[in-house]
């Protein structure tokens, strides 16, 4: 028996430049083993009518603050946007191209970043006095988007597709 609440604040992630880690927590049956500050891959399993199990990643997650009763482990984790808090001093030549600097973050804070989309993009000024995340989502702004981490761990720039629904007044 596992419990997983995955926690998505629509109003906050979602909008247009923001760069939001995700958080989730998890109760799973006791387990003695100290895990605190290790990342680990979560997945959700689903009991097909044949008795197999087929599991989907939700990402990578970094276990904090685990708490233990006589049947339990209860922890809090958040996905990689949470590695991307370090403030980034930038060795590239400006004008620079987004995908550069995306890349450059990645490369600065360790968590791999998709940068398709950002052709024709560019940073005028290196910034300065930010945080990779704050650059993240000026990117991301620049290109009309939010950041995210997907479920391969990869920090990637999503756009707003228009889902064919009417709006209703």
């Amino acid at each position: 028996h596992r419990l997983i609440r995955r926690q998505r604040q629509m109003c906050i992630r979602d909008r247009i430049g923001s760069a939001v880690a995700a958080k989730i927590e998890i109760t799973i049956k006791r387990i003695d083993e100290l895990f605190e500050n290790t990342e680990i891959p979560i997945e959700i399993g689903l009991k097909l009518p044949s008795g197999k199990y087929e599991y989907i990643p939700l990402g990578f997650f970094t276990a904090e603050h685990p708490t233990l009763d006589q049947a339990t482990t209860t922890f809090t984790a958040y996905d990689r946007m949470m590695k991307t808090t370090g403030v980034y001093v930038s060795e590239l030549t400006y004008p620079a191209s987004a995908e550069s600097v995306l890349k450059e973050i990645s490369t600065g804070c360790g968590v791999p970043c998709n940068v398709s989309g950002l052709n024709g993009i560019t940073i005028d000024t290196a910034p300065v006095g930010y945080t990779y995340r704050e650059v993240i989502g000026y990117i991301a702004s620049l290109a009309g988007g939010f950041a995210c981490v997907d479920r391969t761990g990869t920090i990637v720039i999503k756009w707003y597709e228009d889902n064919g629904l009417p709006l209703i007044h």
